[in-house]
């Protein structure tokens, strides 16, 4: 980002990496089918991208939470 006063480090690793699609980041996917976020600034933004995972994250635990019980039957 060029604006330093607006940069956020707090997700070096994105969180919603896992949502695919959902996420609501600016990626695409590589010719093999990998997730690619290099272009992505949304978690970076600071007072903006923080809100913005933590508003997801609701639905990141289900979705976890629902992949554990699945391998649990």
């Amino acid at each position: 980002m060029d604006d330093k006063e607006k940069f956020n480090c707090l997700f070096c690793y994105c969180p919603l990496y896992m949502m695919g699609e959902e996420c609501g980041g600016n990626f695409k996917y590589t010719e093999h089918g990998i997730k690619d976020c290099s272009q992505c600034s949304l978690p970076h933004i600071k007072d903006v991208g923080y809100d913005h995972i933590r508003g997801k994250m609701k639905t990141v635990i289900n979705m976890v939470k629902d992949k554990h019980l699945k391998n649990k039957k």
